[in-house]
């Protein structure tokens, strides 16, 4: 993504914190696009937890098909507004449209 900079018009810089942020630069490994989605579910499932929501056995989300967490930008983008939309065990896969 770096070797873009000298070909785009504007380039603008963001600081985040560390659990908002996946580096993708390789195929595989540690920081590919799927450890992106994985960093993503994680990230959905602690704001899921944060609400109140509780994950049958305690599952991780991960980037598999069958343990991923995704809530849709369009419900919250942080986190927000959750409270109370889990009032029973939430299952993997997870996903709020």
């Amino acid at each position: 993504i770096f070797d873009i900079f000298e070909s785009a018009k504007f380039v603008c810089g963001m600081e985040v914190s560390r659990d908002e942020y996946a580096l993708v630069k390789t195929f595989t490994g540690l920081n590919s696009a799927h450890s992106a989605v994985q960093a993503v579910g994680q990230l959905h499932q602690r704001w899921v937890i944060a609400a109140g929501g509780k994950f049958l056995q305690n599952t991780l989300a991960s980037e598999r098909e069958d343990f991923k967490c995704e809530i849709s930008p369009l419900v919250s983008y942080d986190g927000e507004d959750l409270f109370g939309q889990f009032p029973r065990l939430v299952t993997l896969p997870f996903y709020m449209p």
